[in-house]
């Protein structure tokens, strides 16, 4: 089978992935799906995916997402984090980040904390994000301020 697991391909050694930061850094990619395979089905994975073929149907991911600039994928997909390098149509649902890099394409909707779009990434759709961080506003008070004893400076006391 084309997935390779748990081994180190020099190929795979310049894949981009995600840090604990949320730094794109180089990374081995603990599954890979090549580019001449196609896959029509459900994938479910508790490793790192990078994709370069072409996936249809669902993607199911503990880790990081992550498809490469030859990846085509038209899935409902729900990962820890996601990166678009190749074309993704479907929706995303990423419980921390989902980044589109500068010759990514994405048509869809996107429910996430974090959408990063470089420059030069295709976007087109709809953005939720699950939480909204909380901004502690000053409260404004509308009480009526009562009226200050304040004499004329006309009248002579």
């Amino acid at each position: 089978m084309a997935i390779l697991s748990d081994k180190k391909y020099d190929r795979m050694d310049k894949t981009p992935g995600m840090s604990s930061t949320g730094d794109i850094r180089i990374t081995d990619s603990k599954s890979y799906i090549g580019r001449t395979l196609s896959i029509n089905g459900d994938i479910k994975s508790n490793e790192e995916i990078t994709i370069e073929g072409n996936v249809k149907g669902t993607i199911n991911v503990d880790s990081s997402l992550i498809i490469g600039k030859e990846g085509s994928v038209n899935a409902e997909i729900k990962a820890k984090e996601v990166v678009i390098m190749g074309k993704v149509e479907g929706t995303i649902t990423a419980t921390n980040r989902v980044e589109i890099v500068s010759n990514g394409e994405f048509l869809g909707d996107v429910n996430s904390k974090k959408l990063i779009i470089k420059e030069g990434a295709i976007f087109k759709g709809n953005v939720n994000m699950e939480v909204v961080p909380d901004i502690n506003f000053p409260s404004i008070k509308t009480e009526p301020q009562k009226p200050q004893n304040l004499s004329k400076p006309y009248e002579k006391k």
